[in-house]
């Protein structure tokens, strides 16, 4: 009876671990997916504006004039574009409660940081030139946001325990 409970807290031991490296697993993808689509975010939104998903849209592509019919279909395309926009409204609002947040306690820096590295394309050597700090800072700050950034994305999934 003593070898079994001593199994059983053993066994649970185990399961626990198990389950707690399936969580750091998990919060590591989230994190990674959330670095991924910020770095993406310019090609998404342009994307977005660009993608042909009309018949109309491939009249202005002549070359491509006599695979047009009626039934031609760019369903698929229409679906990735809704999809693609929809995640970008969601970085949008995620970004403006961001804003906000690093307003209100005085750090626009950080954000400011973050804005120009993820959606205007800046390296970490021109931000720290414009915001004269140091070279690794806006890594740093960039690195901060994105944390905060992928609970607002993914909700309870983007919080490490």
């Amino acid at each position: 009876m003593q070898q079994e409970q001593k199994d059983r807290a053993e066994i649970r031991k185990i399961v626990q671990a198990v389950l707690e490296e399936d969580r750091k697993i998990q919060r590591g993808r989230i994190l990674y997916n959330t670095r991924i689509l910020m770095e993406q975010y310019i090609e998404m939104r342009r994307f977005v504006e660009t993608a042909v998903s009309e018949v109309e849209d491939m009249e202005a592509y002549t070359q491509y004039a006599s695979l047009i019919s009626e039934d031609t279909h760019l369903e698929s395309v229409r679906r990735t574009k809704l999809k693609t926009a929809m995640m970008i409204v969601n970085i949008d609002r995620a970004l403006e409660e961001l804003r906000r947040e690093y307003q209100d306690r005085s750090m626009s820096c950080k954000f400011d940081a973050f804005r120009l590295h993820y959606v205007e394309g800046k390296s970490y050597e021109e931000i720290a030139e414009l915001q004269n700090c140091g070279k690794n800072t806006p890594a740093r700050w960039c690195k901060e946001l994105i944390r905060k950034m992928s609970v607002k994305l993914f909700g309870i999934e983007g919080i490490s325990w």
